[in-house]
């Protein structure tokens, strides 16, 4: 009987928190889930986060000379529509050079979700390219 007790108090702890992360996600947040802040990636990145439902889920990144901070350019990543749950996952370009610059990168991804009402974000992200093999 006690087993059934735990079983049932983290069922419904597990179906509180699920509803939550729903609400949230239908009340308009955006978030990133993945890349963290100042992860290191490679040639292309995996971002995966949630946005509103319906919503357009724009990924820009930002290129700059990480030693002047000078911006060298605009990398247009993705413009798609999350899942019918709100949760996304892309793939976007990072490259390891940036027209021809052999300048220490450093990245701002710039992730945002557009409705016809609203705008969300955006959720910046500084990342840095890992050093090639």
């Amino acid at each position: 009987m006690r087993k059934s007790a735990v079983l049932a108090v983290l069922l419904v702890a597990g179906l509180c928190c699920f509803l939550a992360a729903r609400i949230a996600v239908a009340e308009g947040e955006l978030t990133v889930t993945n890349p963290q802040e100042g992860a290191q990636v490679g040639p292309a990145t995996e971002v995966l986060g949630t946005a509103p439902v319906g919503s357009l889920v724009i990924i820009v990144t930002e290129v700059y000379d990480q030693d002047s901070g000078d911006l060298l350019g605009k990398i247009p990543g993705i413009r798609h529509r999350p899942n019918h749950d709100g949760s996304f996952h892309f793939r976007v370009a990072t490259p390891r050079i940036f027209i021809g610059t052999s300048a220490n990168l450093v990245y701002k991804m710039n992730v945002k979700a557009i409705t016809e009402q609203q705008t969300y974000g955006p959720v910046v992200v500084t990342l840095y390219p890992t050093a090639p093999k």
